[in-house]
């Protein structure tokens, strides 16, 4: 009896340890990838093929391809330059792992990134694409849909690296992020041949004839490409629709907090281009009074970090009568054809892509974050509070001239009715102006322009906030929040941050991960199918935004769809906003003035003229007698 039990034991203990050693092995492929390799016009290239499985697709394979060049380093002379197509290589390109991001300040990507790389050789993309067990090599007839993917960060900031491509591939969609030049490498101009501007916008029209010529290798499909971008991202996709030169490279767009009507998407008025290559040029130590000189000292004498750092010293302009803008975003104009004119006069016109499938959308407190510097903001806002911050900004920063007429009218537009002297109400009513003048009103805008042409226009408002969120809970649910969603932030495991380089700064509950699977699905479905409810997601269906009725759909724990989202808000800022801020500045006696009934100064004029022309008669009159006296004189 005792011989069996060991003999039991013995034989046990090897299939234990086999079956330990296996899921052990296991775990291991999953974190050690493999090597792929694909063929393109420009050379062999090779990444990754590895599995970065989230809790719903397990255990699922993408290839990863890292810092694939789509244009020349835009070094010296290629800088203030379109940009140029890549030298083919010799070899293989080694794409398994990220390149730098464009010259910024490090503290913008450093609580996103692990570690920060940063040159100006970084006109780089990368390609996340569906796994397959064959060959990328082996011809197949099977495209992927694709969606590239424009990082936001006000023109100033960001990388392509920041958006985990996977979660989408694992879904049969091939994903292109990318990273283009910023501040003013990407968007300096001087307003002549010297520096028109627009190099930022350009890059991205050279993804995307990369795209066009060589997303085939990958699997992608040419003929089925979607941008989506959030904040300067959005902007730059709605300025792609409106551009002679790239509208036929693309074929739909999620545009997330931004649009190209919003005031900083566009340098305005044109002149102000040229104001801001000047202040940079001074805070740099270059000549400022002449543009060539301008120009070759920034070119050949200054690094691309000290242009970095440089550029976030320039500040926005206050502009005439409530118009702002920049520093850094399109010119409009110029020889570089990017925007020949401004995208409002455009899309009157009907000179812009008239796009048959389009999703738009805010977070509904958008606004937040420009309140994070006020005293005391956690405790609400008092009157007096309320006012100056609004005198403030018309006055420093808008260059209204009637500022406290302006005032007025803006806290009657933006008080809470119902508790009209409640601090918590009227901090909320500030995020609300601050959310509806800088992402709703001009989100709300293109949505209209593309509604006058197709029935296939969708608008959604996030209003899901995290209970673990890590910012203060009166920020609500700020600018960007449902980037994370969409990205799958709850969702990525410990390969994904290591395999991306991502910083996990925040964590997420089971609630938290309904909403992005909710967002990745949608998102998905309008890629592949455009139609965000393709399938049923919480027995909701996504209805169009029409001109008719304006539906949007809300986004949080209890989905629902309405119509008609702060319309006479976003109708303020659109129509009543530009008169006022154009009304000239007037005083007001201490006792009105009395002016005569218009009845009876009509009466004073009417005589008066009656009087003059009396006079007129009697001095002929006179004259005529006058004459025939002195000539009967004579004879």
């Amino acid at each position: 009896m005792l011989f069996y039990r060991i003999s039991v034991v013995l034989i046990i203990i090897p299939i234990v340890f086999s079956v330990r050693y296996n899921e052990f092995d296991r775990d291991k492929r999953k974190i050690l990838p493999e090597r792929v390799q694909v063929q393109t016009d420009y050379g062999r290239i090779e990444g990754w093929n590895v599995d970065l499985g989230w809790t719903k697709q397990k255990y699922k394979h993408v290839h990863l391809f890292f810092g694939i060049p789509y244009a020349k380093p835009p070094f010296t002379e290629l800088r203030f330059k379109p940009p140029e197509r890549p030298d083919n290589w010799h070899g293989i390109l080694d794409a398994t792992y990220f390149r730098p991001a464009c010259p910024q300040h490090p503290s913008h990507m450093e609580p996103l990134l692990k570690r920060v790389n940063i040159s100006e050789d970084c006109l780089h993309l990368n390609i996340y694409t569906p796994y397959k067990p064959d060959s990328l090599d082996k011809p197949d007839n099977n495209r992927y849909d694709v969606m590239v993917y424009i990082h936001g960060g006000k023109f100033r900031y960001g990388s392509g690296q920041t958006f985990p491509g996977n979660i989408f591939a694992e879904d049969n969609i091939v994903v292109v992020t990318f990273n283009y030049r910023l501040n003013a490498l990407g968007f300096l101009s001087t307003n002549d041949e010297r520096a028109p501007g627009n190099y930022g916008f350009l890059d991205m029209i050279a993804v995307l004839e990369f795209v066009r010529d060589q997303i085939q290798y990958f699997r992608g499909n040419r003929d089925s490409v979607t941008l989506v971008g959030h904040d300067a991202g959005a902007m730059a996709a709605g300025l792609l629709t409106v551009s002679p030169k790239a509208r036929n490279l693309f074929h739909n767009v999620i545009a997330m907090d931004g649009s190209d009507l919003c005031e900083s998407a566009v340098v305005q008025p044109m002149d102000g281009n040229i104001d801001y290559a000047r202040d940079l040029a001074k805070n740099i130590g270059c000549p400022y009074d002449d543009t060539e000189r301008m120009v070759h000292c920034l070119r050949y004498s200054r690094t691309a970090q000290e242009m970095a750092y440089a550029s976030d010293e320039v500040t926005t302009k206050q502009w005439y009568q409530g118009w702002t803008g920049g520093p850094w975003a399109a010119t409009v104009g110029g020889s570089s054809g990017f925007l020949p004119k401004h995208p409002r006069v455009m899309r009157e016109e009907g000179d812009f892509k008239k796009l048959k499938y389009y999703m738009s959308g805010i977070s509904k407190d958008g606004g937040s974050d420009r309140l994070t510097s006020l005293k005391n903001i956690g405790d609400g806002l008092d009157r007096y509070q309320f006012r100056d911050v609004l005198g403030t900004w018309m006055r420093r920063y808008r260059g209204v001239l009637d500022v406290r007429r302006t005032v007025d009218t803006l806290e009657t537009e933006y008080t809470n009715w119902v508790h009209p002297n409640n601090a918590s109400a009227r901090r909320q009513m500030l995020i609300d102006l601050w959310t509806d003048y800088e992402f709703g009103s001009c989100v709300d805008g293109a949505l209209k322009s593309y509604a006058q042409y197709s029935n296939n226009i969708t608008m959604y408002v996030f209003n899901h906030r995290s209970n673990l969120s890590t910012t203060p809970a009166w920020r609500g649910v700020d600018h960007g929040s449902e980037l994370q969603y969409v990205a799958g932030f709850p969702y990525l495991n410990d390969p994904i941050y290591n395999t991306t380089g991502l910083k996990l700064n925040q964590k997420y509950n089971e609630l938290d991960k309904n909403i992005s699977e909710f967002m990745i699905r949608a998102w998905g479905d309008f890629v592949k199918y455009q139609n965000s409810t393709q399938t049923p997601i919480k027995n909701v269906t996504w209805l169009p935004f029409l001109s008719t009725n304006l539906t949007y759909f809300m986004i949080e724990n209890n989905s629902y769809v309405m119509k008609n989202y702060r319309q006479e808000h976003y109708g303020f800022w659109r129509e009543y906003f530009p008169v006022i801020a154009l009304r000239p500045e007037y005083t007001t006696t201490e006792y009105p003035t009395v002016y005569p009934p218009i009845e009876l100064r009509i009466s004073v004029w009417v005589l008066g003229a009656l009087a003059i022309i009396f006079l007129i008669v009697v001095a002929a009159l006179a004259i005529t007698l006058c004459k025939k006296r002195k000539e009967s004189e004579l004879y």
